[in-house]
């Protein structure tokens, strides 16, 4: 058996049970556990799902740094109004007041 897919498949069974037991009363048993039948793909498919989810795990990784970088830029590109560090529930931005940040991110991206 592939350890990568006996973890990827262990988290999704236990985090299928959480949910399940929350909603069911009294829960499961232990015998339930024992006695249920588990399919397991073969070891070739069980490379290929590892595989796919190792993808779409750095997809996720790239995607969380590209907003973390955006973030980033529009902190530095909006202006801070020097109330505003105080309070911020009591400024009051017009939309003009967005134009130039606005322009100067459009023309860096």
């Amino acid at each position: 058996m592939n350890t990568g897919f006996l973890k990827i498949w262990l988290d999704g069974f236990i985090s299928h049970l959480v949910n399940k037991s929350k909603s069911m009363i009294p829960g499961f048993s232990r015998d339930d556990l024992i006695l249920a039948i588990y399919p397991v793909p073969p070891t070739e498919e069980q490379a290929r799902i590892v595989a796919k989810v190792d993808e779409l795990m750095a997809l996720c990784d790239t995607l969380e740094q590209q907003q973390q970088q955006r973030r980033q830029l529009q902190k530095r590109l909006t202006p801070v109004h020097p109330a505003s560090r105080r309070h911020r529930h009591q400024l009051r931005r017009t939309p003009n007041h967005l134009d130039s940040p606005r322009r100067q991110l459009w023309t860096v991206v």
